[in-house]
């Protein structure tokens, strides 16, 4: 990674003579260089997958939602007119 960072600050010192800052000619170098290795692939399948199984598990929850809401007011119905009978404690 060192050999990375001299790279990059020369590459930046030459374009800063072509009138781009420094700062923006090494953020240039450092966009390019990621472009070309794989881990930034293998970064953005993550994010996708990442944001497929989270998109599923919230369009499961709509269409499940209406449903269970509705069954648990006729629960809630059932149950609260069930009387307990007491028989001494027996």
């Amino acid at each position: 990674m060192p050999v990375l960072i001299l790279r990059s600050q020369r590459t930046a010192s030459a374009r800063t003579e072509r009138g781009k800052s420094s700062k923006e000619a090494a953020m240039r170098l450092y966009l390019k260089d990621f472009l070309k290795r794989e881990d930034g692939a293998v970064t953005i399948d993550w994010v996708v997958l990442t944001a497929t199984i989270v998109g599923l598990g919230i369009g499961v929850l709509t269409a499940i939602g209406g449903a269970s809401n509705d069954l648990g007011t006729e629960l809630d119905g059932k149950i609260g007119n069930v009387t307990v009978r007491t028989n001494g404690g027996q």
